[in-house]
């Protein structure tokens, strides 16, 4: 049965234009954090709702930052709708799941928080790696190891407890395509299914869900030691980047299909511009080569 939605607002938060650094997973969420509420009912498209939702979560795999295997030690939430009833101590679960064919399989790794955690000021929300906001904070008790085949779902189990309720930001229809195979949910009776499906919302958007990972089989160096930020993401042309490494030897730019459309040669430099302004509009992955010769990042941009 297709869902019906409505758009209630739109909400940004001063000029975000930087992209991800290695440790947080934001690269999907690329676009104008969004709010979408239920055509003819209470609730919203990414939390609680009259269809009764049980859960909302989003895909990471090689396209989105998973670049080798590793742990994810906590995942970042933007949760600007918050409806607590009582003083009671509702609560709400985030979990991984290992990727089952495009679908949440097997439970990985899972924390509990209450309502209480969710702070829905406007002080609470925090810059993560320079790209997106987050105002809540799961942490794991121990990390949670990747699964095997380095895909996973992350997301959060909706409160059950009477009157409350979260919803987290989307971007906007049309900001992310991939909504059809990277961003679900849980329906009332436990099936799996996908945003982007004509079935379901069929609309084009990522969630709020930013886990923060540390992959540990890349060329011998950490996440936590080898860090990375580029900047702006969409460009117009210039991408600036900030290594904390020597050894990083240069930058091939693929276009979707991975064919290679740009080399840029960093040689060790701790800071590179580089000039993109020769590729066509559209959405690219970079992977930073270090002077071993493996990948040690790899994510998306935008050329605008």
């Amino acid at each position: 049965m297709k869902k019906i939605y409505s758009f209630i607002a739109v909400l940004t938060f001063g000029s975000v234009s930087f992209g991800q650094g290695v440790d947080t997973l934001t690269t999907h969420f690329v676009g104008t954090p969004t709010i979408y509420g239920i055509t003819g009912q209470p609730g919203y498209l990414a939390g609680n709702n009259g269809y009764g939702d049980l859960a909302k979560m989003q895909l990471f795999d090689d396209n989105y930052g998973v670049v080798g295997p590793g742990s994810v030690s906590k995942v970042l939430l933007s949760i600007p709708v918050k409806t607590q009833v009582g003083a009671g101590a509702g609560t709400f679960q985030v979990k991984i799941w290992a990727d089952a064919d495009e679908a949440p399989g097997s439970e990985a790794g899972s924390v509990t928080l209450t309502m209480a955690d969710i702070d829905t000021s406007l002080s609470a929300f925090q810059l993560a790696d320079g790209a997106v906001f987050y105002n809540v904070i799961a942490s794991f008790s121990s990390a949670v190891t990747i699964p095997a085949g380095q895909k996973f779902w992350a997301g959060v189990v909706l409160p059950t407890s009477s009157g409350d309720t979260l919803a987290l930001y989307t971007t906007t229809d049309g900001d992310f395509p991939d909504a059809i195979t990277h961003a679900g949910e849980f329906w009332s009776d436990n099936s799996f299914y996908t945003l982007g499906d004509p079935g379901n919302w069929d609309i084009d958007v990522a969630l709020s869900i930013f886990p923060i990972v540390n992959i540990t089989a890349l060329s011998g160096i950490s996440e936590e030691e080898f860090e990375m930020s580029y900047y702006p993401n969409p460009t117009n042309g210039v991408m600036n980047f900030v290594f904390n490494s020597s050894e990083t030897s240069h930058i091939l730019v693929k276009d979707m299909s991975g064919r290679i459309v740009q080399r840029v040669d960093v040689n060790g430099a701790s800071s590179y511009t580089a000039d993109l302004s020769e590729l066509s509009n559209g959405t690219y992955v970079f992977e930073v080569i270090s002077t071993e010769g493996v990948v040690s990042a790899k994510s998306k941009f935008v050329k605008q």
